[in-house]
């Protein structure tokens, strides 16, 4: 069974690793970013429901991105929406209730800037997930994701 915290973590999670894929790869593509943000959803959920629900919730769940370039550098906005029809206990339909929906929604920006003149280069890194905000600057790397969409450890 799929809880609304649950739902709510892999949309989150897939919706970041997206983000950072766009950020990190100057020549990601914006589908690539919606095939690694299904895949890592789904690895995020998969060992939560059999494998036929697991699928019906990828079905229903859709990742969209939005990409702005600017004589600056590029700006990601990477969205994914996931909605799972849960079956309820026996119990609640003395209630009237069988079913119930449960939805989850994550969307965050990420971009690079480049910006340049005769004493130095700055590159600026933001990401900014629903309710945060980070902003690096400098020339810092962006880290690694250290485990892949299904938890094994990346090497």
């Amino acid at each position: 069974m799929v809880s609304k915290r649950n739902l709510q973590e892999a949309t989150d999670a897939a919706d970041l690793a997206a983000a950072t894929s766009l950020a990190r790869d100057p020549n990601a593509t914006s589908e690539a970013a919606k095939e690694l943000a299904l895949t890592f959803f789904k690895g995020q959920i998969k060992h939560l429901l059999p494998a036929g629900d697991a699928d019906d919730i990828l079905k229903a769940t859709i990742a969209s991105v939005t990409t702005t370039t600017s004589a600056n550098g590029k700006r990601f906005d990477v969205t994914i929406n996931s909605n799972y029809v849960m079956q309820l206990t026996p119990f609640m339909a003395v209630f009237g209730k069988t079913s119930t929906d449960v939805a989850a929604s994550s969307s965050s920006s990420s971009g690079i800037s480049q910006t340049k003149n005769a004493f130095r280069d700055k590159t600026t890194l933001e990401f900014r997930p629903k309710g945060m905000r980070f902003r690096l600057e400098g020339s810092l790397p962006v880290a690694a994701p250290t485990a892949g969409p299904t938890g094994e450890p990346l090497q």
